[in-house]
């Protein structure tokens, strides 16, 4: 995957200084086959002590870029665009979870994020991004057009609909560890040209299918025409407030990033 920082129209790269890559790391798990080797191509992401969210400029933490997006041409065959996003995460062994914190994602179009503000139009872009909450609970996190068939309430075990914020879509589907690789597939699929309910998205975790799934899914009516998906590398504490912030300096560990989009009936 070749990865290009976008246009600051989107959003303005911040990459801590301690963010660094590459990065060795030593596989701790005596029964993982790779047990004792190390790997050097691994993204290390620090979050200084009380650290929230890239935009609160006092205190900046984690890391936050949008990459050069993938682009089908669908308007002669009028078929949705399907991408996968695929990754691995590792929380350092005393990772303090606080209240939760961001990880990366996709985004379409202009993207969106930062809350609802009255400038934010959710039929311009969207994200889809997948969030650690306390104790390490994990859920797609996801700023869509609003107006989303009900059904959405219905995925389990818990979804909420946050009319200031985004939609935490399978909260507690599964639960993220410390001190081990975990391994991420999230894939989208646009809907049909239109803007018609038909969209899908999954996520697989550690090679377990459809952890989270819903296919009900309306995206944004610029993005089921011009069909641009990247990747949305954004990880930080938060939550929009100090009470997101860890105690003392945490940080994260990635690799093995695979990007990839195709045409699907």
């Amino acid at each position: 995957m070749t990865l290009k920082i976008s246009p600051s129209n989107r959003a303005r790269p911040l990459l801590p200084s301690r963010a660094l890559l590459p990065y060795c790391v030593t596989s701790p798990a005596p029964d993982s086959r790779e047990a004792g080797g190390q790997d050097c191509n691994v993204l290390r992401v620090v979050y200084p002590a009380g650290s929230t969210a890239p935009r609160h400029k006092d205190n900046v933490g984690g890391l936050n870029f949008y990459g050069q997006p993938l682009s089908i041409d669908r308007s002669a065959h009028r078929v949705k665009t399907t991408t996968t996003l695929s990754y691995e995460v590792r929380f350092s062994d005393d990772f303090d979870w606080v209240k939760g914190g961001k990880l990366p994602g996709l985004y379409g179009g202009r993207g969106a994020s930062g809350g609802l503000r009255e400038d934010q139009d959710l039929e311009a872009g969207f994200s889809a991004r997948l969030m650690w909450r306390a104790e390490g609970l994990g859920e797609v996190y996801l700023y869509f057009p609003q107006d989303q068939p009900e059904d959405i309430l219905g995925v389990p075990p818990k979804t909420i609909v946050d009319p200031s914020y985004g939609i935490s879509l399978g909260r507690g589907a599964f639960t993220f560890a410390r001190g081990r690789w975990t391994s991420i597939s999230l894939r989208v699929t646009t809907s049909s040209v239109g803007g018609a309910a038909d969209g899908k998205i999954r996520l697989d975790v550690d090679g377990q299918h459809n952890i989270v799934a819903f296919d009900k899914l309306r995206f944004p009516r610029a993005c089921t025409e011009e069909g641009e998906v990247g990747l949305f590398f954004s990880t930080f504490f938060g939550g929009h407030d100090a009470s997101w912030a860890p105690s003392h300096d945490q940080e994260i560990h990635f690799r093995r990033f695979a990007l990839f989009s195709s045409c699907a009936d």
